[in-house]
């Protein structure tokens, strides 16, 4: 415990599979800003180190948020399943993006 009474939070490390579930791409977009959000609210910190989202309906919106949860995070994601969606060039650059220009050049992911 801290002086004060107020006890540090631990991390918050998320392995989320929400796969084969029909899930929008207005419905991917809510829950990854949701995601977002988390990790500002949580006073210890999270991450998501696992995301399964393959076989919904997920497009571009989605990858967007995708893209500015992965450029939030200070830790890279492990996994990210995203196979049998409706993700377009314009996603998938986003993505792409994120990894490539990511603040703490958290990626590529070396094995520890």
């Amino acid at each position: 415990s801290r002086p004060g009474g107020a006890a540090r939070k631990k991390p918050l490390s998320l392995d989320i599979d929400l796969s084969d579930n029909q899930i929008s791409d207005n419905g991917g977009a809510i829950l990854l800003r949701w995601l977002g959000a988390l990790a500002l609210r949580h006073r210890g910190g999270s991450k998501v180190r696992i995301l399964k989202l393959y076989k919904n309906q997920l497009g571009d919106g989605a990858c967007e948020q995708l893209a500015s949860l992965i450029s939030a995070q200070q830790a890279p994601m492990e996994e990210i399943h995203l196979s049998h969606n409706r993700i377009a060039q314009r996603g998938l650059v986003a993505l792409l993006v994120a990894i490539a220009t990511h603040p703490t050049g958290a990626y590529p992911r070396l094995a520890s």
